[in-house]
């Protein structure tokens, strides 16, 4: 079917004479123009560095608003930021401030802002800034700069002046004669946050509303002009909260048209983060797009832009399904435009790695010189591939031409901004080839999406990492059928500054709002001279130590050569190319490796010899300060700790005092008193802390270990959190890289100290990584810069410099190493206080743990590496169930008939001279999925499942009691005050299906129906009503991260029985598919990984969670599935429930 289609298109693109799509002939034939070719070259106004790169000024503007006047360009940003550049490339900042509340060192308000704007400064409680600025050329000539700021006292924290931005808002106008300024205050026209009814009274919206609801209201921020076709001008705003509106403005007084009050709902709302509108007008379409950018602007926040289209300036604003944005939930609203993305760089190539993340609030300028389409936006940039490497959250601005498709839909050029001139023109001849390809998806990602490799190939098929077919439809208008969907798209020639040279191009959208790239990096007959040129640049490490621990072979090359490597041991090499460097017990090992390079049906292959010298035997701490009474290194290797007040500086005073601990004895913290540890404890690059830890009272900000470079430079555990914003106990720190330009970052534990109790801390760097571990269990990892190996630091415990009340408790058994232990060595040397190396051996066995695995049924990790860099190896007592290869658990599921699989896996441990082995009894789970019919009891329907039991009001509760009704089918359960606690594990991956049926009989806020996952920060809930907008939802938290495309945008009936199902298929996007009595309802990717984190058990319950008043209602048929069924199941197990109704 594919061929004889391929053929048909083949044949319609070469032929004279007119085809449909289906390659049926026309009745008809219309002209049809010769296609023509035409190159640019690029503008002679460009200027090159000495390496042949175009050469740029960037500049750090955040929310870049574009304006060209007299053949300049300025962009308007937050924090009053301001820049121009006469060419797009060379910018040149004309305002910047030191500190964003600074607002009076920019010379745009003639360095007076705060006398200029008091009045909206009083709304904010006297806070001061200035977000995302907006500048038009007023019709009178001069130039109006719409200024806002968002800020309140935070009213949870009564005690303290502690500024946030919630929706507390002002929008203004000023004005100029020059567009530099100085800028005169024009007055405050819209307010956000009302307070009371007196504030309503003295400042009254327009048209008579005199409530302020933040889930529909909109907060009064991010303004953005326009002028539509007719010179009518026009304002959208919006931010979070309500979400974007627009209004239409006076072009006598820039202000808003009477009666309008906030104006038209276009998108958004319930608090969603979208915000950062831009509306344009095209009149090479004839439409107006609305840009915004959704999720948030952090780097790792998942910022990305969106747009929508509209025939007239105030909407209704579509997708490219025809969707009216406004009605559309979740953050997945519109055309994806621009996400972050990463080029990466592949072996042979000589173009380095870049790309973008969280690129977003964007504006967009139409010369009409030109023709040309702008897009400015900031970004953010991956850590792999980021010009700061050391500031993870600084940014630029960057330009990229946009192009309007077949469709009508603007797409944005795969590469950076650089002028061309003259025609821009491809045709098919030209589209051969290799290229870099980057799927946007339409879902919001939080890391960069990085490039793939495809090739349109002569006879128009696709090949590589997406497969279909291609072809143009006319000049520079292609269209790809690809397996994730139909693409148009258009090509063009683009300067690509890694290849330094003009390359092919394309960019293209679905009409389900999902864009691809793709930028050519080899001709299509240069197939053989690309795998040469890879094969010379394969050259991997043929001597390999400890050192290489993580070492790991290629696997892709230029153009997209794939890699496969045959071992002659893979045992220590696989075909994968991960490295296992041999424990000591196996000694060093030699290996034969010949990699496979092979392109679109062409290989060659190379040879290596690799020898992998044995791991070295453990190496003991440091340090070790026991406390016993005194202060000293029980290894000898340091000097005596020393005594200090409150600030670690001030040695040889405070008062030494101990008291029983953890193990023998403890220093016991009296609050006034610190330990500062010798200065060169800590020295390298590559360290492990390790100690107890027993607050007598939890007060906030009070370190119990505290290590910096300098006063700019930190780490602090803090048991207590910090109070400003959380309680947790966390790990946090601070690094200064230069004035105004600052890192912070911490890892946080789910719940704070308890007083009166021991913990475990151990704190390892490692490769620009820092771990923290509770009691054993990592809790999280944070990037940090080096701070100890290049300068002496100081090292202190109880107390910092001063800043905060010192640690009130005891700390016990400090243990220093100078590499970064393992999971395995932090719960058998450090956790055990164990530094006498006669001892090691009695605790390599008690170390080793494989986690939960009463419910396995996936493949999972096997340690090779044990405690003291023992070496363990695996046997199994039933391969056809459970298979160790090479370090991993290989799991074949039994049948449904066969059932759960109990397989012993034994481990055979080796250290030094000593030998011991351990079983562990692991449960393969069955393909049978769990049911509950409800028939009068909460019994699993096969007996495949533990029984479910009756709980409290929350999921954590005992006790409860359940009555059962009519159901769909036979009985249901009916909750009411209480809910079912479900067997633990019912699902273990990220594939997986949830069929069941309800019957609410009443709603309140975010009450659950079903509720599942790994702990109170990541869970999905099916929730019948969530709060605001009354819509049933299937929500998420991935660690922090809500999920809200999971919304019906609708409620499900009450007091009548409805199917819900969902599918997620984790090995597809993380791709979501919720259905309701049996008809598909959405479908959405990212969906959060709730059931595979690390260490943690996976809950289920019906009716209760964590928080929130318990499901009052029926449910029947539960059915939990392993894999995402399809949609005729879906059907099947819905149509068997109606039909024996």
């Amino acid at each position: 079917m594919k061929l004889t289609k391929l053929a048909m298109v083949i044949t319609c693109a070469l032929a004279v004479t007119a085809c449909s799509e289906e390659g049926i002939k026309l009745e008809s034939s219309p002209a049809v123009a010769q296609p023509q070719s035409a190159k640019p070259t690029v503008s002679d106004s460009v200027k090159y560095n000495e390496r042949g790169n175009v050469a740029v000024t960037d500049v750090g503007v955040h929310d870049p608003s574009v304006i060209e006047t007299d053949g300049t360009y300025y962009i308007f940003g937050s924090h009053l930021a301001a820049a121009k550049s006469t060419d797009l490339l060379n910018w040149e900042m004309i305002s910047s401030l030191s500190a964003n509340e600074a607002v009076n060192e920019s010379p745009l308000f003639d360095f007076n802002y705060t006398s200029e704007i008091a009045e909206g400064i009083q709304w904010t409680d006297g806070f001061t800034g200035n977000w995302a600025a907006d500048v038009v050329k007023a019709p009178n000539g001069k130039f109006w700069f719409y200024y806002n700021h968002c800020a309140q006292d935070n009213p949870d924290t009564p005690d303290v002046v502690d500024e946030v931005c919630w929706n507390r808002s002002y929008l203004g106008l000023a004005e100029a004669d020059n567009i530099e300024g100085p800028y005169k205050n024009k007055g405050v026209f819209l307010r956000s946050g009302y307070r009371n009814d007196e504030e309503f009274a003295q400042y009254p919206l327009d048209n008579g509303q005199t409530t302020w609801n933040g889930a529909v209201d909109p907060n009064a921020i991010d303004p953005a002009a326009f002028y539509d076709k007719d010179g009518q001008l026009w304002m959208v705003y919006g931010s979070y909260s309500g979400g974007i509106f627009v209004l239409a403005m006076d072009e006598e007084t820039g202000t808003p048209d009477a009666e309008q009050g906030y104006g038209k709902h276009l998108v958004g709302g319930d608090f969603r983060a979208i915000e950062g509108a831009f509306a344009m007008y095209s009149p090479e379409s004839d439409y107006y797009y609305l840009f915004y950018s959704v999720a948030g602007f952090d780097v790792n926040g998942g910022y990305n832009i969106r747009v929508a289209r509209s025939k007239t300036p105030d909407g209704p604003y579509l997708d490219t399904a025809g969707n009216d944005i406004a009605a559309v939930g979740g953050l997945e609203i519109g055309e994806k435009l621009l996400g972050g993305f990463e080029y990466t760089q592949e072996l042979g190539e000589t173009s380095p790695a870049w790309g973008y993340q969280s690129p977003g609030h964007n504006s967009a300028h139409y010369d009409e010189a030109t023709g040309r389409h702008l897009l400015i936006t900031h970004t953010r940039f991956p850590q792999t591939s980021t010009p700061f490497p050391t500031a993870s959250e600084a940014h630029q601005v960057r330009v990229h031409e946009m192009f309007i498709n077949s469709t009508g839909w603007p797409v944005t050029s795969p590469q950076r901004y650089v002028p061309l001139e003259g025609d821009n023109l491809v045709v098919a001849e030209q589209l051969y080839g290799y290229y870099k390809f980057i799927n946007h998806g339409t879902d919001v990602n939080t890391s960069a999406v990085r490039s793939t490799h495809i090739a349109l190939n002569t006879d128009h098929s696709v090949t590589g990492d997406e497969t279909g077919i291609w072809y143009m439809v006319d000049d520079s208008s292609v269209k790809l059928e690809l397996e994730s969907g139909t693409y148009y798209g258009v090509a063009k020639w683009q300067w690509d500054d890694g290849k330094k040279d003009l390359v092919v191009t394309f960019s293209a959208v679905s009409l389900e709002n999902a864009t691809v790239w793709g930028s050519k990096v080899a001709e299509i007959d240069e197939t053989t001279s690309v795998l040469a040129t890879v094969s010379d640049a394969l050259n991997i490490k043929t001597e390999l130590s400890i050192n290489d621990e993580g070492y790991s072979l290629p696997t892709k090359g230029k153009a997209g050569t794939t890699i496969r490597w045959e071992s002659s041991n893979e045992y220590y090499i696989d075909a994968n190319g991960s490295v296992f460097i041999p424990t000591p017990d196996r000694g060093d090992q030699a290996v034969t490796l010949t990699a496979n390079m092979s392109l679109n049906g062409e290989t060659i292959t190379k040879t290596f010899n690799v020898n992998l010298k044995a791991r070295p035997v453990f190496k003991n701490a440091i340090a070790h300060y026991s406390f016993e009474n005194g202060l000293t290194d029980n290894l000898s290797n340091l000097a005596d700790a020393m005594t200090t007040d409150n600030n670690l500086d001030n040695t040889g005073v405070g008062t030494p005092a101990y008291t029983a601990g953890q193990t023998g004895q403890a220093f016991d913290f009296d609050g006034a008193t610190g330990v500062r540890l010798p200065d060169d404890i800590i020295n390298s690059d590559s360290y492990t802390v390790s100690f107890w830890s027993k607050p007598d009272v939890v007060t906030g900000y009070s370190p119990a270990f505290f290590a910096a470079e300098n006063a700019d430079r930190w780490v602090s555990y803090i048991p207590g959190g910090a109070p400003h914003f959380t309680t947790n106990t966390i790990l946090w720190s601070r690094y200064l890289v230069e004035p105004e330009v600052e890192q912070w970052n911490q890892i946080e534990m789910t719940q704070g100290a308890t007083a009166g109790q021991w913990s475990h801390v151990t704190i390892t760097y490692a490769n620009g990584t820092m771990k923290y571990y509770s009691n054993g269990s990592l809790v999280g990892s944070m990037p940090r810069p080096d701070m100890f190996s290049a300068d002496t630091a100081k090292f202190a415990l109880g107390v910092n410099f001063g800043w905060d009340t010192p640690f009130q408790g005891q700390i016990d058994e400090f243990i220093v190493y100078d590499y970064a232990l393992n999971s395995l060595d932090i719960n058998a040397a450090a956790i055990n206080n164990l530094t006498d190396q006669d001892k090691f051996a009695g605790f390599v066995k008690d170390a080793l743990d494989l986690g939960d695995v009463t419910a396995i049924r996936e493949s999972f990790e096997l340690p090779r590496v044990g405690p003291f860099v023992s070496g363990i190896s695996w046997t199994s007592n039933n391969e056809e169930f459970l298979k160790p290869v090479n370090g991993t658990a290989v799991v074949n599921q039994p049948s449904a008939n066969a059932g759960d699989q109990v397989v012993t896996l034994t481990a055979t441990i080796n250290y030094k001279d000593f030998t011991d082995t351990k079983t562990f009894e692991v449960t393969v789970k069955s393909l049978a999925p769990a049911e509950y019919s409800f028939e009068g009891d909460l019994a699993e329907l096969n007996a495949a499942y533990a029984n479910a039991k009756p709980t409290g009001d929350r999921i954590d509760n005992t006790g409860g009691n359940v009555t059962f009704v009519e159901g769909i089918k036979g009985q249901a359960v009916f909750l009411e005050g209480s809910g079912v606690r479900l067997p633990n594990n019912l699902i273990t991956t990220n594939d997986y299906s949830v069929s069941m049926w309800l019957k609410p009989e009443t709603f309140t806020d975010y009450t659950t129906a079903f509720f599942a996952g790994a702990s109170s920060a990541s869970w999905i809930s099916l929730v019948p009503s969530l709060v605001d907008s009354n819509t049933t939802r299937l929500w998420a938290n991935g660690g922090g991260a809500f999920f809200d495309n999971g919304d019906l945008g609708m409620r499900l009936p009450a007091k009548e029985w409805s199917h819900v199902a969902f599918t997620v298929d984790g090995t597809n996007g993380d791709t979501l598919k919720m259905y309701v009595n049996g008809e598909l309802k959405i479908e959405a990717g990212g969906f959060p990984r709730v059931f595979t984190v690390e260490g943690e058990t996976n809950e289920f319950a019906l009716g209760v969670n964590y928080w929130d008043t318990p499901y009052n209602g029926a449910v029947d048929e539960l059915k939990i599935f392993n894999g995402a069924i399809d949609a005729d199941a879906i059907k099947a197990l819905y149509d068997a429930a109606t039909a024996q109704e």
